[in-house]
């Protein structure tokens, strides 16, 4: 199962199985971004297509009626499924319907029995980026899904920390989408402050497009990748066996990463 995000129209035409649709209220994502409005249109303007809504921020209090009365009207759609980080959609979300909930969160899902705590309630799981390849290949591959592409999530607050920075040192940062450094690595990392927090993304690009095949479900983000080069590599790794990494650093002209698969960061 290949899961990629939605962009537009023209992203349907990769034929994937699963397109996610980030809610502009309820996801921790910063680009293509969907009202509920939207969301339903989409979706009941593609039936035959497969949908996963990204609500994966973390829900206030004063959210939860709100969260309540979108998913009692989603829920129920044939096509329609849901990543989450909250705990809060277990209360929210019946038992029958928890097959269409995954669970995401960016260092989490590290050992088996956490994963196996899932798998009881009927609910996938996305894999911590932070596991090596043979840590991932103890997992239940068929609960599993790993993001094999693009700037891994590493940090998420809902505290708006740009925001904070500028009140503190009484400055005007230029954008709320920079580089940070910290003092004793080389790497620049992504931060990026929207309307549900901070959030910090790797400074490099995983491509993990050699190790597909020992995969049963993979996702590929599309955060800060050029609309067009993003619809490219979806066709990659549709065809995984027929290009390698060297493919996409040509594609990117960049050098993308393997992450932690191999013991530490390369």
């Amino acid at each position: 199962m290949i899961i990629v995000d939605y962009i537009s129209n023209k992203t349907l035409e990769r034929n994937c199985d699963f397109y996610v649709l980030n809610h502009v209220n309820f996801s921790t994502a910063s680009t293509y971004l969907f009202s509920s409005e939207e969301i339903y249109k989409i979706i009941n303007n593609n039936n035959n297509v497969r949908f996963i809504i990204n609500m994966d921020k973390v829900i206030h209090e004063k959210e939860l009626n709100s969260l309540n009365n979108f998913l009692k009207k989603y829920i129920n759609i044939n096509n329609c499924s849901f990543l989450f980080s909250d705990i809060s959609f277990l209360e929210i979300v019946p038992n029958q319907f928890h097959n269409k909930l995954i669970y995401s969160n960016p260092s989490y899902i590290q050992t088996k029995e956490i994963q196996n705590f899932f798998i009881k309630l009927n609910i996938k799981t996305i894999l911590s980026h932070e596991l090596s390849l043979k840590e991932m290949l103890q997992m239940n591959m068929e609960s599993a899904i790993v993001d094999v592409f693009g700037h891994s999530k590493i940090f998420y607050s809902k505290r708006k920390l740009l925001n904070l920075f500028e009140k503190q040192y009484k400055i005007e940062l230029p954008n709320k989408n920079m580089n940070i450094q910290e003092i004793n690595r080389e790497d620049r990392f992504i931060i990026n402050e929207n309307k549900v927090g901070t959030l910090c993304y790797s400074s490099n690009i995983i491509s993990y497009l050699e190790e597909c095949k020992y995969f049963t479900n993979i996702k590929l983000l599309s955060d800060f990748i050029d609309e067009e080069k993003y619809y490219q590599v979806i066709g990659i790794f549709k065809n995984y066996n027929k290009y390698t990494s060297t493919d996409i650093d040509k594609l990117l002209s960049i050098k993308t990463s393997k992450g932690f698969l191999y013991g530490g960061i390369n």
